[in-house]
């Protein structure tokens, strides 16, 4: 929603008006836009005295410079452009947050600059209805001071909107609407009075409350006819437009009318004004629907205009929320920002406002959330920017469309002007800049090279891994223009070479390490003629070194040889040099006397340096182990076991009873004791041997005799084993003994069974016997009880039980005092009573104990009287 024409450098149109002019110098200029002042009291500004124009040729050849004609009439200040911000590629945004941290849902934005050289920006808060005032100081790209005005004690409308900056003789207005029925505030128009500076610290607020049917006033465009100031407002509540008419200076209250609805108004809530060739329009964006209505006024923003909508571009409208516009030698363009999608649309009109644009979506440029409106554009040097508010986020988004880098001129007759790159250029002229005569011409220039087109050769060299390349450029065109500037490639990165001179080789920039093809892609002369190249390229060609055949590596004895060889080169030097015969040989014999590896260099066939090597170990003189002597008993085997490596060579002596006298762990089985001698070889270095005499002792196994007391019936309820003959013994099975290493362990039998002992001596021999103890259910039963115990510790009948009875099932075996209480019982036959209870020793008397069990010979009972005896 920023009216934008005339630009002095930039637009081309003719409107004479008088445009506010900022910037260092001449370095950055505001353009006109729906809040800058507009002076259309007379037509003789559009046909008037003073006059802006210039001839130039409509071609150009790049870096040849041509001359521009003054031909304006009346002015007394120019200024030119040479080339302008191009709107054909899409600008950038960049967001610039929350400067200070002050915005609260900013909405409309206007900037301006006062008499001390600062730029200023005010921004309206509609969450809080406050003002932000940021200070950029010189330049409209520094980081700005900021402050909050306030909303200078409920002056400045609720739910603010619009606002405006206008200058009248020194002294800087600006004017506010807002104000949301739907929200319980009231619309209305204030003005903020600020003095002769922008940075006044006590600027002065007045609400002149509802004018001209406001119904929540969105955007403001106020312009001047004459000596009088007039405004527009657009109502989104009820869908009209509201005139102001402030009077001479904004001191005065302002008369306002309500227009009604004109074209089809649907929730506006954008004002865009623009004048054509002396003919005004105001653009409206409609949120409600997204379309936009276009007022045509003729000669006169106080006309009754002609109204109509024409829809929705390309339906790329979506909740339109602010439009600008700005002409450029190629037409008129229109930007408009969608609250939905977060997006830019431009819209080109070309020539022709009547007609139908065509629309491109930009999308979101800069984070864009809520886009409110688009400030002024600026522009420093030939760069063009605005500001885009953020409500959602709080943050302001600066549009920048990029320019040339040509500085502008403020001479009358500029000088000759060069174009070193081909492209179409639109040079612009702004006379009388300030002043009410203002007015502006712009044209076209094409340039093109018209250079002579060069042509050369361009090659490569062959190289050996880590070697220059070098390239060589031969023009082959006419003139010959040395030195040149070559600009090629390697396919990933590009590079550019000067001062190339025809046939002399330049190394390449970076060394390539594998076979690399050049493109040349441009080549200048020293006319700064330049010619794009696409189907000329030099090659570096990396030769692969041919390796050497060369020995495997090897391993020799201690104070041995080894014969080196090596082919496939032209020439060798092999180090260490000390240890060979000949060094440049291609077969040099070398003698060390620990392990060394020898390196070869030389050249291969390509001459390229090639360096390979050749390791050559001394074997380890190994360390052989002594076998220990061995017992053996009379009539077993040993094993005769070195623990040496069993790739040696071996010999065992005598071989008698060995299996295998060669094997580096025979088994021996000798009758008699026996020495055997043991001689060790390695298989590689023979002179690495040993011997070793090993004695194999062969001992006599012991006579083992087993024997048993009885044999087990019901009178005998045991038996006693017996073994001799040897030191130790062990009885199979076990089970059923009281002691199963002992020589006469006591057995318990339910059924007949063969027990072996194997019968150990000290010499380690053995020797096994065998004993049968029967079962049987014959005898007088005898299975008899104890009447009396001493518990003394003295070894003898400190135990009640009955171990004795051999092998049982007890079903029960209880002890009883003489108070019926049980002191003791036990299911297990090997179980006895030590005379205590709980813990505690029982005192000497008579217990009564009962017995039932069960074995080979019947059920047992037993039950009687136990005298305990301390």
């Amino acid at each position: 929603m920023r009216f934008l024409f005339f630009i002095a450098f930039w637009i081309c149109f003719t409107l004479f008006d008088t445009v506010q002019t900022f910037g260092q110098g001449d370095s950055l200029r505001i353009y006109n836009s729906t809040k800058n002042k507009i002076n259309i009291n007379s037509n003789s500004k559009y046909l008037g005295s003073v006059t802006a124009g210039f001839t130039a040729p409509d071609t150009a050849c790049t870096n040849s410079p041509f001359q521009i004609t003054n031909t304006s009439s009346g002015a007394t200040n120019y200024f030119w452009s040479f080339c302008e911000a191009s709107l054909s590629s899409i600008p950038d945004g960049v967001n610039l947050g929350n400067p200070g941290g002050l915005l609260n849902g900013p909405v409309f934005t206007d900037l301006a600059q006062d008499i001390s050289g600062n730029f200023f920006v005010l921004a309206v808060n509609n969450y809080t209805s406050e003002v932000t005032r940021m200070n950029f100081g010189n330049s409209m790209l520094n980081i700005p001071v900021v402050d909050n005005l306030g909303n200078f004690g409920g002056a400045i409308p609720q739910n603010a909107e619009g606002i405006q900056l206008e200058n009248v003789n020194g002294n800087w207005t600006a004017i506010i609407v807002g104000g949301d029925p739907l929200s319980g505030s009231i619309s209305t128009v204030a003005k903020i009075d600020f003095g002769a500076s922008l940075a006044s610290l006590t600027p002065v607020a007045v609400n002149w409350g509802n004018i001209g049917g406001l119904s929540y006033p969105t955007d403001l465009y106020v312009f001047n006819v004459g000596a009088n100031w007039y405004g527009y407002t657009v109502n989104s509540r009820n869908s009209t437009i509201t005139q102001f008419n402030f009077g001479v200076n904004f001191s005065t209250i302002p008369l306002g009318i309500n227009l009604g609805n004109l074209g089809n108004l649907n929730v506006p809530v954008g004002i865009g004004a623009i004048n054509d060739a002396g003919n005004w329009y105001l653009f409206i964006t409609n949120n409600g629907d997204g379309t936009l209505t276009r007022l045509s006024f003729g000669n006169s923003l106080l006309n009754v205009p002609a109204s109509q909508n024409i829809g929705n571009p390309g339906g790329t409208l979506n909740n339109p929320r602010d439009i600008s516009f700005i002409r450029f030698c190629d037409g008129i363009k229109g930007y408009v920002v969608n609250w939905t999608g977060n997006s830019i649309v431009e819209l080109d009109f070309a020539n022709n406002l009547l007609g139908n644009p065509i629309p491109t979506s930009l999308g979101n440029l800069g984070n864009l959330a809520f886009p409110h409106s688009l400030s002024k554009f600026f522009r420093v040097n030939n760069d063009i920017y605005s500001f885009i508010t953020n409500v959602n986020s709080n943050t302001i988004t600066r549009l920048h469309f990029a320019g040339c880098n040509l500085p502008g001129s403020a001479v009358q007759n500029p000088s000759p002007i060069t174009y070193t790159q081909p492209g179409v250029y639109d040079i612009n002229l702004m006379v009388d800049v300030g002043l009410p005569t203002q007015t502006s011409y712009c044209k076209q220039i094409v340039v093109t090279d018209c250079c002579p087109p060069i042509s050369g050769t361009f090659a490569g060299n062959s190289i050996c891994p880590g070697q220059t390349g070098m390239l060589t450029f031969h023009p082959t065109s006419s003139p010959l223009n040395p030195p040149y500037t070559l600009k090629y490639s390697d396919q990933v990165n590009n590079y550019s070479e000067a001062n190339v001179q025809d046939g002399l080789a330049f190394p390449v920039q970076v060394n390539p390490n594998v076979t690399t093809q050049y493109p040349l892609m441009e080549i200048t002369d020293a006319t700064n003629c330049s010619t794009v190249i696409s189907s000329e390229s030099a090659t570096i060609t990396v030769l692969t070194p041919v390796n050497f055949s060369v020995t495997s590596d090897t391993s020799i004895c201690k104070n041995g040889t080894a014969q080196l060889n090596v082919s496939g080169g032209q020439s060798y030097a092999w180090s260490p040099a000390a240890f060979l015969n000949n060094p440049n040989s291609p077969n040099p014999v070398a003698q060390i006397s620990q392990s060394t590896r020898f390196y070869v260099a030389g050249k291969d066939l390509n001459n390229c340096n090639v360096l390979d090597s050749v390791m050559v170990s001394i074997l380890p003189v190994p360390v052989f182990q002594a076998p220990s002597d061995q017992p053996v008993c009379k009539g077993q085997s040993v094993i005769l076991n070195s623990n040496n490596d069993p790739k040696n060579i071996y010999a065992w002596t005598p071989a008698n009873f060995l299996s295998d006298p060669n094997a580096p762990a025979p088994v021996a089985t000798p009758d008699q004791t026996i020495i055997y001698h043991l001689a060790i070889s390695d298989p590689v270095c023979v002179q690495y041997d040993s011997s070793f005499n090993v004695q194999v002792t062969v001992n006599d196994a012991p006579v083992v005799v087993a024997s048993k007391s009885n044999d087990i019936n019901c009178s005998n309820l045991i038996s006693h084993l017996s073994a001799s003959g040897a030191d130790s013994y062990s009885w199979l099975p076990g089970t059923n003994l009281d002691d199963s290493l002992s020589s006469t362990p006591v057995a318990r039998l339910a059924a007949t069974t063969q027990f072996i002992v194997k019968g150990t001596a000290s010499n380690g021999c053995y020797a096994f016997d065998s004993i049968t103890v029967s079962v049987s259910e014959t005898g007088q039963n005898a299975f008899s009880v104890p009447n009396a115990f001493t518990p003394n510790n003295d070894g003898i009948n400190d135990c009640f039980g009955i171990h004795n009875w051999g092998s049982v099932i007890l079903q029960e075996f209880s002890i009883y005092n003489r108070w019926g209480q049980r002191v003791f019982e036990t299911k297990n036959p090997s179980d006895c009573w030590d005379g205590t209870f709980q813990g505690q020793k029982q005192d000497s008397g008579a217990f009564v104990y009962v017995i039932k069990a069960s074995s080979i010979c019947g059920n047992i009972f037993r039950k009687g009287n136990l005298l305990l005896i301390r």
